[in-house]
């Protein structure tokens, strides 16, 4: 009987071997290797301004500076109290200082200014105050008191972020000294107490009399 042969078919007698799996292997591998090094760079990044940013206060109107003025038994002397918050609005220890009459104290903080986007993943702009200068630690103005590192001074992320620009593009992120802020030590006859409250915005900071 007359068998066709697979080349009368159609067909071609090539032997045609199954697809190799090693192709897929290598590009499964090389596909976690591009993850894995995009988690190295990539984490590390995140991590580091989200570790900083926990004392930095939001732009967002909450207070961040209290500053209560009083008048002393000496003339012209007035007694300084100063309340720093951090971001669950809870208050530090008092600072107390003392200035002249007429005098002015300074305050001064840093801004970290992240690009909007970078709100979902935990990296809020914010403000965190740095700097008091102006008063005395004592009665006989003697000792001037300037404080450059409160709630820990200038951090680990703010300093490189501030000189290199580079890296403040790679994560959108800018960091600069906030404008100070001067409150000056003028009472009134009558009143023996002033209070000045400093609140943040995305404007920069602003100063009211406490209500």
């Amino acid at each position: 009987m007359y068998q066709p042969s697979p080349r009368s078919q159609g067909y071609s007698s090539r032997y045609i071997p199954p697809r190799s799996r090693s192709k897929w292997k290598l590009w499964l591998v090389l596909g976690i290797a591009i993850v894995c090094l995009l988690a190295f760079v990539i984490v590390p990044l995140w991590f580091w301004p989200r570790s900083a940013t926990p004392n930095y206060i939001e732009l967002n109107g909450d207070m961040v500076v209290q500053v209560q003025i009083k008048s002393t038994k000496v003339p012209y002397l007035m007694n300084v109290q100063l309340i720093t918050f951090n971001t669950d609005h809870k208050p530090s220890k008092p600072i107390n200082c003392y200035i002249m009459q007429g005098q002015k104290l300074m305050i001064q903080g840093d801004i970290l200014n992240f690009a909007p986007w970078l709100d979902r993943f935990g990296l809020h702009s914010g403000y965190k105050m740095t700097q008091l200068a102006g008063c005395y630690s004592d009665t006989t103005l003697k000792k001037i008191l300037a404080l450059s590192d409160l709630n820990g001074g200038e951090d680990s992320f703010f300093a490189p972020v501030q000189e290199h620009t580079w890296y403040s593009q790679l994560v959108e992120a800018q960091a600069h000294n906030s404008k100070p802020i001067f409150v000056l030590a003028n009472l009134p006859v009558n009143p023996k107490t002033e209070t000045i409250d400093v609140f943040t915005s995305p404007n920069g900071l602003y100063k009211v009399p406490s209500q």
